[in-house]
């Protein structure tokens, strides 16, 4: 009956919703029929249009993502990149050159080490060689497969004489070998980059008495397995080949330049060859 009564003295001005609502209020129970007219009573009769004004200023009210503060914290700073240091290693000891190596990595420095294969170790080459053999006897019985990993190549080796020396437990470790890149020879890519470093107190000549045995870490690891030795060796050759044809084109170009300045510095004037050479330019 309430129903009725409010379709019957319902004002026009409501929208056309309420009055459907009420007389479908007949047949629906009275507790339907105020759950919805509380649900319609919340809705807004006419939804209001909001201006691109409002919206941007709403839209710069928005908290920024701690991503976007982050982007913007580090716009104006260069990230940090360590140069990558090549060490040659060409006459090297093994242990004392892994030793600095290990302790630069530790400090953030990115190292590439080349020429792995013409590392020295102390003592004749029949000894390590025997030395080397016993190693590669050893293996777990109820697994091999689960290790001990025996290397054949330099670069392997050198790589495992620098990770022992390394906290390699740790993040700090493991970030820290992630860092250097070891090879056999002077791979293309490296010969690109530039200048190559020594360490002189990892060289053979200031380790060793003059008179001391010692092997060649390449000819070592030839005779326990490696295969590559002649590889490096044939590649090593055409590199050095290569370095020497542009070296001898360098020093020709050279030649013409200072040549072809020579001439042009006889033909200019007194006057004009004293300004020059006040500025520098003759």
């Amino acid at each position: 009956m309430y129903a009725f009564f409010f379709c019957i003295h319902a004002p026009w001005s409501l929208p056309s919703y309420a009055s459907f609502i009420s007389l479908c209020a007949c047949v629906i129970s009275p507790l339907v029929l105020w759950v919805l007219l509380f649900f319609f009573c919340f809705l807004p009769l006419h939804p209001t249009q909001v201006s691109p004004a409002h919206a941007s200023a709403t839209a710069k009210m928005v908290l920024p993502t701690r991503q976007a503060v982050d982007r913007r914290s580090r716009k104006g700073c260069k990230k940090h990149r360590p140069e990558i240091i090549v060490v040659d290693l060409k006459d090297h000891v093994l242990g004392r050159a892994a030793a600095i190596v290990a302790k630069q990595l530790l400090l953030g420095k990115k190292i590439t080490a080349v020429r792995c294969e013409q590392l020295t170790i102390a003592g004749t080459e029949i000894r390590n060689k025997i030395k080397y053999l016993q190693f590669l006897r050893k293996r777990k019985l109820s697994n091999p497969k689960l290790g001990p990993f025996h290397h054949r190549s330099p670069s392997d080796i050198f790589l495992r004489t620098v990770r022992s020396m390394l906290p390699r437990y740790t993040k700090r470790g493991q970030k820290a070998l992630r860092q250097l890149v070891a090879y056999e020879g002077i791979p293309t890519n490296v010969v690109r980059t530039g200048g190559r470093v020594v360490i002189p107190k990892a060289q053979r000549h200031y380790c060793y008495r003059s008179e001391r045995p010692y092997t060649v870490l390449g000819n070592m690891c030839k005779h326990v397995g490696w295969k590559y030795s002649d590889v490096v060796k044939k590649l090593e050759t055409a590199r050095v080949e290569k370095a020497a044809r542009h070296h001898k084109k360098t020093e020709k170009l050279r030649a013409a330049w200072k040549s072809a300045r020579k001439d042009a510095l006889s033909k200019v004037s007194k006057n004009n060859l004293e300004v020059l050479k006040k500025f520098g330019y003759a």
